[in-house]
């Protein structure tokens, strides 16, 4: 099961009751939580330590204790999130977080413009579905194959591990001409479930 890395401080803003703490969330890389996949959760909660407080919830399935969880919503629109003491049982907080079903549809841009118009980014590719760009501790780019050409010639190819470009991709970025083109083939990327994905070959075009 995939694991989305979240972390949920306990702060200032949603109010409920007992000592009037207010809570927000705030995450890594986004504010939701996926439904059936593994989301790790990290809370504190000013006044207490982790020992001293418990999360539960109706609308997840919950392991962990103190400040480190892992939940995995149910398919809802949002998870009622509720902090307690841990020997009162009182109330602290309480929250609601939406749920959102996995993207079903990927795709892979080396621009920051839309329809890879615009600069090119030179630290790495990056996957975006219908909703925007996608979270890595949701799907990552594992490997692929960097090529610049210019007409019928290679100016640089380079196998890649991870979702970053190497120092020699990023040095033939900088020198490359308008008209040059880089493709990126062979790209796999890391779902959740920790299967591989192959996604289609990506042109971009420097101008």
């Amino acid at each position: 099961m995939g694991k989305i890395v979240l972390s949920i401080f306990i702060c200032s803003c949603l109010h409920l009751q007992a000592r009037a703490q207010k809570a927000v969330l705030s995450t890594e890389s986004t504010k939701v939580l996926y439904c059936s996949v593994d989301n790790e959760v990290s809370i504190a909660v000013p006044g207490y330590a982790c020992a001293e407080i418990v999360l539960e919830s109706a609308d997840c399935t919950i392991k962990g204790e103190g400040c480190r969880y892992r939940l995995v919503p149910g398919d809802v629109p949002a998870a009622v999130l509720i902090i307690r003491a841990g020997k009162s049982r009182a109330v602290i907080d309480s929250m609601q977080v939406p749920v959102r079903s996995l993207p079903q549809s990927l795709s892979v841009k080396i621009a920051s413009g839309k329809e890879n118009r615009g600069p090119i980014l030179e630290d790495a590719p990056f996957l975006i579905s219908e909703e925007g760009p996608v979270p890595e501790a949701l799907f990552r780019i594992a490997a692929f194959e960097v090529s610049l050409v210019r007409k019928d010639s290679i100016l640089h190819q380079c196998r890649t591990k991870g979702s970053r470009f190497e120092a020699a991709t990023i040095s033939a970025i900088r020198q490359a001409q308008a008209g040059d083109r880089m493709l990126l083939e062979d790209i796999q990327i890391l779902a959740p479930d920790q299967r591989k994905r192959l996604m289609s070959t990506v042109v971009y075009t420097f101008r």
